[in-house]
């Protein structure tokens, strides 16, 4: 069943699809590791859904992450207050909004949902990979 998107062909998931496709699905949220099931799981439409949000949430932290290694020299000129780790306070705080989508991706991997992330995972039915 398709919680929160308009995409009938998640409706047509299974509940073995979503049995025999949780390790792969989580695997998609961690960062590059999304290949794994990119590659390995393509006729499960439950792990492609997830490798889709997985890929939107990497695409995400790569940006940021290039955004804020120009901003980060900018961002310590003016204000002079840096995280031990070297980042940015904003570029921190993004980076932890994204480990918590990561996280809530993860759970819904895990529980057997299909529910987009909140706020990019949007742009993750732009790849198409559910058929």
């Amino acid at each position: 069943m398709a919680d929160s998107t308009n995409r009938p062909i998640l409706d047509t998931i299974t509940e073995q699809e979503k049995a025999d496709g949780k390790v792969m699905a989580i695997l998609a949220y961690i960062g590059i590791l999304f290949v794994i099931p990119l590659f390995t799981s393509k006729t499960n439409k439950f792990v492609m859904f997830h490798v889709e949000q997985g890929i939107a949430l990497f695409i995400a932290w790569f940006a940021v992450r290039i955004v804020f290694i120009f901003l980060d020299p900018i961002f310590y000129k003016m204000i002079s207050v840096t995280i031990p780790c070297g980042g940015s306070i904003i570029g921190s705080i993004i980076s932890l909004l994204l480990f918590i989508l990561m996280i809530m991706g993860i759970l819904n991997a895990a529980g057997g949902k299909v529910q987009q992330l909140p706020v990019i995972g949007s742009f993750g039915e732009k790849f198409n990979l559910v058929k």
